[in-house]
């Protein structure tokens, strides 16, 4: 136990915080996650939802993740309708 807790020290001391992505790192980074999140238009996540993509607006730094359900409305129910408008 006393092993663990003195690895686990050591590694705490050699992490160094996380800095925050500039405007311009953050935007490039988005976008670069964007191309590759298109190679995956068409595949199914489940089986009821479709990948559609991800866009990026840098200027109004919004981030868009698309995707498609397909499920009959009868299955929607209240539930659900709660679940996926938060």
């Amino acid at each position: 136990m006393r092993l663990l807790a003195a690895g686990m020290a050591i590694l705490l001391a050699t992490l160094s915080p996380a800095l925050p992505f500039e405007d311009l790192q953050f935007c490039v980074a988005a976008q670069q996650l964007a191309v590759a999140a298109d190679k995956d238009v068409g595949i199914w996540i489940d089986r009821v939802t479709r990948n559609a993509g991800m866009s990026v607006a840098c200027d109004s730094k919004l981030v868009e993740f698309t995707r498609f359900a397909y499920i009959g409305s009868l299955s929607m129910t209240a539930d659900w309708k709660a679940a996926s408008s938060s």
